[in-house]
């Protein structure tokens, strides 16, 4: 952004006046902002949803209920059957996924103990 500053005063001084100077600024302050997010925002964008979200389950089904910034409430419930497919994805905080990898319970602590639970109740279904 710097540099851009310096070429528009540098077309100032040189006498180069018009639309293209005053369009510098602008552009160049969009590449530091898709920087930015791209260093810092995708965390943050993904993290504050999470915190507006709560697990539940049940012996016989799932519930995901989120109060999502754009999208409003939202409240997405399973039926636990024994074809689900149920995974666990380790990392620091684990997440238990069912019904492929769109759904689950996203980076909770006791991530491997829901996906025990869930993993039990399948089981005493079958």
């Amino acid at each position: 952004m710097t540099m851009a500053m310096n070429i528009v005063s540098e077309f100032g001084r040189t006498g180069f006046s018009g639309f293209l100077p005053k369009i510098f600024p602008p552009f160049g302050l969009s590449f530091f902002f898709f920087g930015c997010y791209s260093v810092f925002g995708h965390i943050l964008w993904d993290a504050y949803p999470r915190s507006k979200t709560h697990y539940t389950l049940t012996k016989k089904r799932t519930f995901i209920a989120t109060d999502h910034p754009s999208k409003g409430k939202l409240l997405i419930d399973r039926d636990i059957d024994a074809d689900m497919t149920i995974t666990l994805k380790v990392g620091p905080l684990k997440s238990a996924f069912f019904q492929g990898a769109r759904h689950g319970f996203k980076r909770i602590e006791d991530g491997h103990r829901i996906h025990k639970l869930m993993r039990k109740i399948q089981k005493d279904l079958s």
